[in-house]
């Protein structure tokens, strides 16, 4: 472990800046942005976020081992509550959802007489939407039109003519995109074959060359614009918020107001939403863009394949004890 000198709010700005550094890796935001169709597709709601935080924090850990060895990612003993992982020591809750909605503060439905809770550890919140399904693309000349990300359309067709968009989405950039590349849809023709993952990947791999991340590059589909822009013209792209890896000071979640259900205690999504804008306002925010979903396969993940490699090395020719 590195030195424990470091406060809490440095740990956690490295904390996010370790998120932003793995979300930029195709090898990581790929399999995680596929686990996100494919989990949520297949399992019941809070299975799904249960299996999304324990492949978030063993990506952490993959990603950590292999370029920042001197940090430690580790778990709380069994039946722990409150936290769920420590960064470098600091204490993590994490929790995650389709942009600004409830989340828990405790699950115990005992406690009642409660209408605020204070969280003794930072929050790491993985919103997986913009706030709202669609949004709104224009070149600031008169154009305009409802705009979807491809993320959300995954599996879905789509009425023609439409247009799909590729943009950067710099990190710290409200509402600029620039563009990237386009295509124009005039028949019916599914959006994975107007725009092949591998002519997309030659678009990210140019945009690399440039230093942009994988994960400052968002894919996004409305009707035919009126005129298309050159590449590299910048775009006004507006959303309510933006998915991505959020961390929540525990500065901001001192008496936060709670209401009861019958399972425990919950922050409202309203309130949720003012938190998410204010970890980008204070920059402990890592974009996190699911368009990856339209080209992941959606069969059910295999868990018992993966525990069946480790048996069927018992047989292994090459085995080595």
């Amino acid at each position: 472990m590195r030195d424990r000198a470091l406060g809490a709010d440095e740990r956690g700005r490295n904390f996010v800046d370790t998120a932003r550094r793995m979300l930029a890796r195709p090898d990581f935001l790929l399999p995680l942005a596929a686990a996100e169709h494919q989990f949520r597709r297949h399992y019941y709601q809070l299975n799904a976020a249960a299996l999304l935080e324990d492949l978030f924090f063993d990506a952490l850990g993959s990603y950590l081992r292999q370029f920042d060895p001197a940090v430690a990612l580790e778990r709380p003993p069994t039946g722990q509550k409150g936290w769920d992982y420590s960064y470098d020591g600091l204490r993590l809750s994490h929790k995650v959802g389709s942009g600004p909605q409830e989340i828990a503060a405790i699950w115990d439905a005992t406690i009642t007489g409660r209408d605020t809770w204070t969280f003794d550890e930072p929050i790491v919140y993985v919103a997986r939407g913009n706030g709202r399904r669609t949004g709104s693309l224009g070149d600031g000349a008169g154009w305009s039109a409802k705009a979807e990300t491809l993320g959300e359309l995954a599996g879905v067709g789509k009425a023609t003519p439409y247009d799909v968009w590729v943009v950067h989405w710099p990190e710290k950039s409200q509402n600029e995109v620039a563009l990237l590349a386009h295509r124009r849809c005039d028949a019916p023709t599914p959006i994975r074959t107007l725009l092949p993952f591998e002519e997309l990947w030659k678009v990210l791999h140019e945009a690399a060359g440039r230093h942009v991340g994988i994960n400052e590059v968002e894919v996004l589909v409305t009707r035919q614009a009126p005129r298309t822009p050159p590449i590299g013209a910048t775009l006004n792209l507006e959303f309510p918020h933006r998915s991505g890896v959020h961390l929540f000071d525990v500065d901001l979640l001192t008496d936060v107001p709670v209401k009861a259900n019958n399972r425990g205690l919950l922050v409202s999504k309203e309130r949720v939403g003012e938190l998410m804008r204010e970890a980008r306002r204070r920059h402990l925010y890592a974009p996190y863009p699911l368009w990856f979903m339209a080209y992941a396969n959606s069969r059910p993940p295999d868990l018992f394949a993966v525990q069946r490699i480790e048996y069927d090395a018992l047989f292994s020719p090459r085995r080595s004890d």
